[in-house]
């Protein structure tokens, strides 16, 4: 009760993002999850928020994943008991784990990963009541919660599948006994197709609200489960990234219950194997080890703080482990307080101690009740559009909070919301699995039909009026910019929460970082290629160079564009050279071609544009790289053709004009 409490006075009120936008949609108005889907928590939701004291904002589902996230702090509370800690101490655990940094940011979100940890500690405790007890009804109840657990989350149960052998496989005769009687067995599969029957929810009649549309065969499911349109395996990562991951996952875990608690977290690992046996010691390094180091080689991920954010919540369950390891070590220092004969107040009062020591190491960074920007971002993006536009929105953290506010809110009804890759929204103008020329086809002659003003959140290879968060489709094939004085206020209150920092989200930074992007191209427009822009314009452009994305946004729209002023240009780079390192390897790389076009440039120097490009290519390595080609047309002008073939046979998918 008291982590549910803490829960809802520091949940998000309005809409953010990761898959909030979605699952809202999803919850409020039918559909299904993203692959694989998590049915058991659509079902659930979907009940949930259509309870009649709820209305359509995005309490009643984040709420929802608070109580899931309160009934897995009960059965840490019950698992640790089961691993021989005092109830006092258990009930540190279950508060510790409730208030730890990740689990605590999932629980207070509209997430799959609280009814994860739910039914994956569930599957434990029930592994550990077997074994102990000997009762095949322990078993046939694990079957179900299995079924159910692979209905929400089925990747995180494989990867916490080898602390529950470490369970039941400590006694084999004692399982394969027990399943040997042709009832239980029967029974077990039974109960296992029964946790497995919300997947039946998948098949969709109507084309709802979902990533790629409905599930109408078993030819759609069996993709759609297993998440076969998704890619974790990317061409520019590699053993660097998995050590670094690795590391991070490290100083992530040093993290979650704060500091203080580390050298208890160790001792309990020690203690573990003394305590509870070489089963039960197994169990939790399995658990902890599954869905960090075990997924780490699994997937492929680049070493970004974007990739990271997505990283974060896969651990939320395994960590449960370490506030189990914590208990471990409170119960050793409770036993030497006993030896030397201390009050028992005093030994209450320091799981207090330590337990506030865990909620306060972590409140600052989910306190998110008053947090909001991603709510007034989509909000000032829709009230820029005219009356009746068509706006195709691209990109999860564009779709999600857009799709959210008009279809469950209704906010600006007036509007023709749609995304561009045919994704999410029910209304999509072909199959998201159609070829990208055929889709840019269908999409093309909409917009050629479309007696309403078009607007894109892109950059898109149509000519457009670039209105800083949208692009307007020119009909006319014209191109500019537009200005709105209106949103300076709003572009004033991002560069605050960027030199602030104060955003702590992953997600939320990129989006952050992408908008500054975005409205710093369309000043450097106003200011620098329209003629007329006033004071007002010029102060908000210095505003946003006064940031790293928009000082590269301008060397970006005026290399395109086309300026004499190489001195303004190396001045704007030379401004960010010292924080070029934080970015990712991919801007990093961007900001390099930069310097190498900025170089070409008269008084041009090909020595320095050809090392800046080098230096590019060697900060991302792939065949999307724009340096490539300006490379290899240097290496050809400079009769290097043996450079520019390495560079060709290096990269066989490379495509140059010309």
């Amino acid at each position: 009760m008291a982590t549910l409490v803490v829960y809802t006075m520091t949940l998000p009120r309005t809409i953010t993002l990761e898959d909030a936008g979605l699952f809202q949609m999803v919850c409020h108005l039918g559909g299904i999850g993203h692959p694989p889907g998590y049915p058991l928590f659509v079902l659930g939701c979907q009940q949930f928020v259509n309870l009649p004291f709820f209305d359509n904002s995005v309490f009643a589902a984040n709420f929802l994943s608070s109580i899931y996230a309160s009934l897995s702090v009960a059965i840490a509370v019950l698992l640790a008991l089961q691993l021989r800690l005092e109830l006092p101490v258990a009930a540190a655990v279950g508060l510790a784990y409730g208030f730890s940094l990740t689990f605590w940011s999932q629980a207070i979100i509209v997430e799959v990963y609280s009814l994860a940890s739910l039914t994956i500690l569930l599957c434990l405790l029930l592994s550990l009541l077997f074994r102990e007890t000997n009762k095949p009804g322990y078993l046939v109840a694990l079957a179900f919660c299995g079924g159910l657990a692979l209905s929400n989350h089925w990747p995180l149960l494989g990867l916490a599948l080898p602390a529950v052998a470490c369970v039941l496989l400590a006694e084999p005769r004692l399982l394969f006994e027990t399943l040997y009687k042709p009832l239980v067995l029967l029974s077990c599969v039974i109960a296992l197709l029964a946790g497995l029957t919300p997947y039946l929810s998948l098949f969709q009649a109507e084309d709802g609200f979902s990533v790629y549309g409905r599930v109408g065969s078993f030819e759609e499911f069996v993709p759609y489960v297993l998440r076969e349109a998704y890619n974790d395996d990317f061409a520019t990562a590699g053993t660097a990234d998995r050590l670094q991951y690795q590391l991070w996952l490290a100083e992530e875990s040093a993290l979650q219950l704060g500091l203080v608690a580390l050298p208890l977290i160790l001792l309990g690992v020690y203690r573990s194997f003394a305590v509870v046996g070489t089963s039960g010691a197994w169990m939790l390094l399995a658990l902890y080890l599954g869905a960090t180091s075990l997924l780490n080689l699994l997937i492929n991920f680049e070493f970004t703080p974007f990739r990271q954010a997505i990283f974060r919540p896969y651990p939320v369950a395994a960590y449960v482990s370490l506030a189990i390891w914590f208990g471990f070590g409170l119960q050793l220092l409770v036993q030497l307080l006993n030896k030397y004969r201390v009050a028992r107040r005093y030994e209450y009062g320091l799981l207090v101690v330590l337990v506030a020591s865990v909620f306060l190491s972590n409140l600052g960074q989910n306190s998110r009740g008053q947090i909001d920007w991603v709510d007034r971002f989509a909000r000032e993006l829709l009230y820029v559009l005219p009356e009746n536009a068509i706006l195709f929105a691209q990109g999860d953290s564009w779709v999600g909070p857009l799709g959210y506010l008009h279809y469950v809110e209704g906010v600006r009804p007036d509007i023709e919301l749609r995304a561009w890759d045919h994704l999410v929204f029910p209304n999509r103008l072909g199959s998201p699995y159609l070829p990208e020329d055929q889709s840019e086809t269908i999409t093309a002659e909409f917009i050629g039909q479309a007696s309403s003003p078009v607007f894109l959140t892109f950059s898109s290879g149509l000519p457009t009026v670039d209105h800083g968060l949208v692009y307007e489709v020119d009909k006319a094939y014209r191109t500019g910019f537009s200005g709105n004085r209106e949103s300076h206020e709003f572009i004033q209150y991002l560069v605050t929460l960027y030199d602030e920092d104060l955003l702590v989200d992953g997600h939320e930074q990129e989006l952050l970082y992408s908008l500054l992007l975005n409205l710093a191209r369309q000043h450097v427009g106003l200011v620098h290629l329209v003629d007329g822009a006033g004071q007002a314009e010029r102060d908000i452009l210095s505003l946003l160079q006064s940031t790293v994305p928009g000082r590269l946004a301008t060397l970006e729209t005026l290399l395109i564009h086309g300026t004499d002023d190489k001195q303004l240009l190396e001045n704007m780079a030379e401004g960010i050279e010292a924080e070029v390192a934080d970015l990712s390897l991919r801007r990093q790389a961007i900001y390099l071609e930069y310097r190498a076009r900025t170089a070409l440039l008269e008084p041009a120097s090909r020595d320095a544009a050809v090392r800046y490009f080098m230096q590019s290519i060697a900060r991302y390595p792939h065949s999307s790289n724009t340096s490539l080609c300006p490379l290899i047309g240097l290496y050809g002008s400079d009769d290097q053709e043996d450079k520019a073939a390495a560079l060709r046979l290096r990269y066989p998918d490379l495509i140059c004009g010309g």
